[in-house]
């Protein structure tokens, strides 16, 4: 159980926990926070007290710039498979 937080990247398991009953904004902040948490452990980045701000300031304003815009992630989505590769700007 997760005791005084939100979520945890387990970064052995590979998985992110996070705690169940949370509003969808939160969940979903709570993922984007755990996940950058992961990338930051994967990139090679040094575990310090740096980490949680960048990693909390860069959730915050992800989880707001996907609300603002919800067609985004599907134009990501679509991009990212082939149907996108001939789109020209």
């Amino acid at each position: 159980p997760l005791r005084d937080r939100y979520g945890e990247c387990d970064k052995e398991k590979g998985v992110i926990l996070y705690t169940p009953g949370m509003k969808r904004d939160l969940r979903i902040n709570t993922q984007i926070h755990e996940i950058f948490h992961g990338l930051w452990d994967v990139g090679g980045l040094e575990d310090t007290d740096v980490e949680e701000k960048v990693v909390n300031v860069l959730a915050n304003q992800l989880t707001a710039f996907l609300r603002d815009n919800p067609d985004f992630l599907d134009y990501m989505v679509y991009m990212l498979r082939d149907n996108g590769k001939d789109i020209k700007d």
